[in-house]
C-alpha cells in the first residue's frame, strides 16, 4: 500500500475512555494524581503506576498503583508502591515509566527528591534548575503484588542527570535508560539540556558512561524528556521535546533513531509537530502513533496522530484530540519567566501509550478537572 493510500484508508479514533484515578473526597483531603504509566499484564489485565500527592512537587508524593482486570474499563486502587517509611531521610517520589523485563519482572523507573528546607521550591526560578534527584528503580517479581525497596542508580560523577523514560530492554540483553543532562540548582549559567543514555550489562546494578541521544555541547538546539521506544525490529526511536539554544522557545519535536545496540543515534530531524511531552507506539511495518501535549497553541490539549513512515511525517489533518485544555491549560498562578519553573502552573501533560495485544492503543495522561488533577485513559483504534 502506498503512503497516499494509507493516509486515505487508515484513521485513528477514540473507542472508549474513562478515569484512572480521581480523588472522591475533595472536602477531606487534597489528593492530586500525575504521571500515569500503564503496562499490559495479560489477557484483559493492566497495571498502572502514577504519582499521588497534594501537589505536583509536594513532599507527600508517592508512587501508587491501580489494576484493571476488565481490559481497562474499571480500576482497583491497590495502594502505595513504596511508602518511604524506611528511607534514611525524607523524599518525595514520582515515576517516569514501567516496563516488563525479559525474565518477566516488572521494573518501575522513577526518581525521588529530598527538599533541604520546607521553604525550598523544587524549581529555582532564578536559575531554571531543579533540586537534585536520585534516579531509582523499583522491582517486582510477583506481577506487582509486592515491590522491593528502591535501588538508587549510580550515575557518572560531575553530571546532573534527570531520568526521563522507562527501562528499554535491548536485543543483546543490556538495559538502556535515557536521561536529560541538566545543571545544579544554584547554577546561573544558561540551561542547555540534552539527552543521553546509560546502559547496564548486569540487570541494572551498574551503568555505563553516557551515550549521546540528542544535542549536547556545540549543538544549536536543546532537547529533553525523551521516551525511548524499541521498535519491533529491535531498533530504537525517540521524539525529544525540542527548544532553541536558550531552551526557552519551544520548537517542533524532533525524531532520532538508533540501531538495536543504542550506541549511535541519528542527528535530530524536525517532525513538524509543535508539541512537547510525548509517547510513541509502534504498530509495525512503519506505522506509528504518537500521543503528545500541545501547549503553545490556541487549542492546547493532548493529541494523537498517525505516521506511515516510521515517524518521519505525520497525518496532522486527522489528528485526534484526547483532551481539550482550552481555557484550562494552567492552574491560575502567574507564569515565571524561566523554564522549568515556568511550568509550575501547568494543568495537563505527560502522556503515555502502549499497544495492547488486541491491536488497540491504551493512552494515559493527567489533566485538571474541577480544581483537582486527575489521571485519565483513552482507548484508540486504527481503522
Amino acid at each position: 500500500m502506498t503512503l497516499e493510500a494509507s493516509l486515505s484508508e487508515s484513521h485513528l479514533r477514540i473507542v472508549d475512555s474513562g478515569i484512572l484515578y480521581a480523588n472522591q473526597y475533595q472536602g477531606d483531603w487534597a489528593i492530586n494524581a500525575y504521571y500515569p504509566n500503564i503496562v499490559e499484564m495479560g489477557p484483559g489485565e493492566l497495571l498502572c503506576v502514577y504519582r499521588r500527592g497534594a501537589a505536583i512537587y509536594s513532599d507527600d508524593g508517592r508512587i501508587y498503583q491501580l489494576r484493571s482486570t476488565d481490559d481497562g474499563r474499571t480500576w482497583l486502587d491497590e495502594g502505595v508502591v513504596w511508602d518511604g517509611k524506611a528511607d534514611a531521610r525524607s523524599y518525595w517520589y514520582a515515576p517516569v515509566g514501567i516496563s516488563r523485563a525479559p525474565d518477566s519482572q516488572l521494573v518501575i523507573a522513577g526518581f525521588r527528591i529530598h527538599r533541604p528546607t520546607p521553604a525550598t521550591p523544587t524549581c529555582n526560578e532564578e536559575t531554571g534548575a531543579c533540586l537534585s534527584e536520585e534516579s531509582i528503580l523499583i522491582r517486582s517479581g510477583d506481577e506487582g503484588k509486592s515491590w522491593l525497596p528502591p535501588e538508587v542508580i549510580q550515575k557518572p560523577q560531575g553530571l546532573v542527570l534527570e531520568i526521563s523514560s522507562a527501562v528499554v530492554f535491548l536485543e543483546d540483553g543490556r538495559w538502556l535508560l535515557p536521561f536529560d543532562i541538566s545543571k545544579p540548582y544554584e547554577d546561573v549559567t544558561p540551561l542547555r539540556p540534552h539527552v543521553v543514555a546509560l546502559c547496564s550489562s548486569d540487570g541494572g546494578r551498574s551503568w555505563s558512561e553516557p551515550i549521546r541521544i540528542a544535542g549536547g555541547p556545540g549543538h544549536e538546539k536543546t532537547f529533553w524528556h525523551s521516551r525511548v521506544l524499541k521498535l519491533r525490529n529491535g531498533r530504537l526511536i525517540a521524539f525529544p521535546w525540542t527548544g532553541d539554544a536558550t531552551a526557552q522557545r519551544f520548537l517542533p519535536i524532533h525524531r532520532v533513531v538508533s540501531d538495536a545496540k543504542g550506541r549511535s543515534w541519528s542527528e535530530p530531524e524536525s517532525t513538524g509537530i509543535q508539541a512537547q511531552t510525548n509517547f510513541p507506539v509502534d504498530l509495525g511495518e512503519g506505522k506509528m502513533v504518537l500521543v503528545y501535549s500541545v501547549r503553545e497553541s490556541d487549542h492546547p490539549g493532548i493529541y494523537a496522530a498517525l505516521s506511515f513512515d516510521e515517524g518521519r511525517s505525520w497525518n496532522l489533518e486527522d489528528q485526534v484530540q484526547l483532551w481539550d485544555a482550552y481555557g484550562k491549560d494552567s492552574i491560575g498562578v502567574a507564569r515565571t519567566s524561566t523554564y522549568p519553573a515556568s511550568h509550575d502552573n501547568i494543568a495537563f501533560g505527560a502522556p503515555h501509550a502502549i499497544r495492547l495485544k488486541s491491536g488497540d492503543i491504551m493512552a494515559s495522561f493527567w489533566a485538571a478537572q474541577s480544581g483537582q488533577m486527575v489521571c485519565w485513559w483513552r482507548r484508540l483504534r486504527v481503522k
